[in-house]
């Protein structure tokens, strides 16, 4: 039996991870990408400042990540990815303390010696288990030290919220899979860049079958089935074909009339400093300043601000000098600013609060032939390279499933 051809639209990790499950699956495909480069929000470029290449952003990775490393996998890249402890270093720049989160599993955190924090507190964690979709994080555990120093921070880094508006049902996953997986809480990241483990590799498998400057501008519909795609002077007919919108949410919107999903929308700042001599790769956890993480590569430090929004007052200047200064007190070494590269990610992830989180679509949409993937559909998980491949391996399963029905 011959299999229907699949149009892919978008080519960041959505759609790259999407290709790779449908290829090694059998299918024929084909990747059509708006801009000039593949990755989207994975993406790496070379800065001329810098002298360097640089990530888009900086993204950890879990051991309990698996759907990552099942793509990791197939296109032959697992080695771009470097363990590092499970034992989470953080800094308080108000106080100056520095404690660490042993996360290896749940007893190891039970006894990690955090300030002003009680073991007993960690027992919240247990009705934290259990909460009802519409419950935030503050509901859960209120403005206490142990939001701030032990829930807080992960908040920023996986849901990129703050003050507790995420959805607390949404980290629940997260963190039975990295208490309860062996290892799972071990943190990796990639090696030479993000470009190197995500996404070369994934072109390389497909074969760079991949066609750039290439922006969907509208589809046509008919008997509840996608009929033409159309670009800009160019019309594709796939009434006998699937297609697969691996695109950013507000762009599917704007697709397809009547579309319902995440409306609002978090963004998130990275800083990457030209390395001025600190050394030993590893990463911190910040708490009471700006910076959210700070990573210590071999050529540069960059330094990621979660939940930006907070700080749309404050001009890059500012922002860049104080994160400096964050990155010099959690060194305790004084250092001239050096060149940096600012990123901001306006629309980095939706904003995950229990109203958004209920909002996101289903990886099936009203025309038989046309499905969703990206890390706002809903998989149960928060908005992540985890969700984001997890929904392009369960539209390449819903595909397969179906296929006689389309």
């Amino acid at each position: 039996m011959t299999q229907p051809k699949i149009h892919i639209i978008g080519a960041g990790i959505a759609g790259l991870s999407a290709a790779v499950f449908l290829k090694k699956a059998g299918y024929p495909v084909v990747l059509y990408e708006s801009s000039k480069m593949a990755g989207g929000r994975c993406r790496s470029f070379y800065d001329d400042g810098l002298g360097c290449d640089i990530d888009n952003g900086t993204h950890l990775i879990l051991r309990c990540n698996t759907n990552v490393f099942k793509y990791l996998k197939i296109i032959n890249a697992r080695s771009e990815l470097v363990p590092f402890s499970p034992r989470y270093q953080f800094h308080d720049f108000k106080s100056g303390r520095q404690w660490a989160l042993n996360f290896s599993n749940i007893f190891t955190l039970l006894f990690s010696r955090v300030p002003n924090i009680r073991r007993r507190d960690f027992l919240k964690l247990w009705h934290f288990f259990f909460v009802s979709p519409e419950v935030s994080l503050a509901k859960v555990f209120g403005n206490t030290r142990f939001y701030k120093n032990v829930i807080g921070p992960i908040e920023h880094a996986v849901l990129n919220t703050a003050n507790g508006e995420g959805q607390a049902k949404l980290l629940v996953p997260v963190l039975r899979k990295a208490f309860f997986k062996r290892k799972g809480a071990v943190p990796y990241l990639a090696k030479t860049s993000l470009r190197d483990c995500f996404v070369d590799p994934a072109l390389e498998f497909l074969g760079h079958k991949i066609t750039y400057n290439k922006r969907l501008k509208s589809i046509d519909c008919e008997n509840e089935t996608v009929r033409t795609l159309s670009f800009d002077g160019e019309h594709i007919d796939v009434s006998k074909d699937i297609v697969v919108f691996a695109l950013p949410v507000w762009q599917v919107a704007k697709l397809m009339p009547g579309f319902s999903g995440p409306d609002e929308f978090q963004s998130i700042i990275n800083v990457h400093f030209q390395n001025p001599g600190f050394h030993q790769r590893h990463f911190v956890g910040c708490v009471g300043g700006i910076a959210e993480w700070i990573f210590i590569c071999e050529k540069t430090i960059s330094v990621t601000i979660s939940a930006a929004d907070r700080y749309k007052d404050l001009s890059q200047e500012d922002i860049t000098k104080l994160v400096w200064r964050e990155v010099c007190a959690v060194q305790g070494e004084k250092f001239k600013q050096p060149k940096h590269q600012f990123i901001r990610e306006k629309r980095a992830t939706f904003h995950q609060t229990p109203q958004q989180v209920l909002k996101r679509p289903g990886l099936a949409t009203a025309y038989k032939n046309l499905f969703l993937c990206g890390d706002y559909v809903n998989t149960g998980l928060p908005s992540t390279i985890e969700s984001t491949i997890l929904s392009s391996k369960n539209v390449c399963q819903k595909i397969k499933g179906e296929r006689n029905d389309i």
